[in-house]
């Protein structure tokens, strides 16, 4: 799984700067780049935005589905309630991880290495969201899970499969512009 996801992010930024009607020419266009400077970008990518987790991968590929098919991300069902809950629980992760939210004893990162409750949570996660019929965020969590199982990632924490700094940051920032509309729209 090394540099697949670093090759679809490329793929993303390349078809993003061509535009809809150009976007078929990312694909040869990226492995283009990516064949010489494969190790170069991967070492950029990780120095810049951590290592990717499911997730991400999975906000990549609706990225790349609306660069190409014209698929409006914020139209496909549990996409707003998803994206809050990633900025919410990113805000709790990495504000306790930095030490702007002291939660005590209670540290969800470290409790992941010693504890299967946040393997549970996620799993719970997932019937939800496939309950309520929300396939996008179901297939991230149970992706997440299934990769951490089999021990595709390089971290053996379920939080990095989950979460990625990158990917909170876009979740907070589509939270905040879906309350800043239905703010204007009342």
């Amino acid at each position: 799984m090394n540099g697949i996801p670093h090759y679809l992010l490329l793929t993303t930024v390349v078809a993003a700067i061509l535009g809809r009607k150009r976007a078929w020419l990312a694909l040869p266009l990226s492995v283009l780049l990516w064949i010489p400077l494969q190790p170069h970008l991967i070492g950029i990518i990780r120095g810049a935005l951590g290592e990717l987790s499911v997730g991400s991968m999975v906000l990549i590929v609706l990225l790349l589905l609306r660069t190409f098919r014209g698929v409006k991300i914020s139209s496909l069902p549990g996409i707003k309630p998803t994206a809050t809950i990633i900025a919410v629980a990113g805000f709790i992760l990495y504000g306790n991880f930095l030490g702007l939210l002291p939660l005590g004893g209670l540290v969800p990162y470290e409790l992941a290495f010693t504890s299967p409750v946040t393997v549970v949570v996620f799993c719970l996660f997932a019937a939800v969201a496939v309950w309520y019929g929300w396939l996008w965020p179901a297939l991230w969590v149970i992706l997440s899970v299934a990769v951490w199982i089999l021990d595709l990632h390089p971290s053996r924490n379920p939080w990095d499969c989950q979460l990625a700094p990158v990917l909170v940051i876009t979740c907070f920032v589509v939270t905040i512009r879906h309350l800043i509309s239905r703010r204007h729209a009342s």
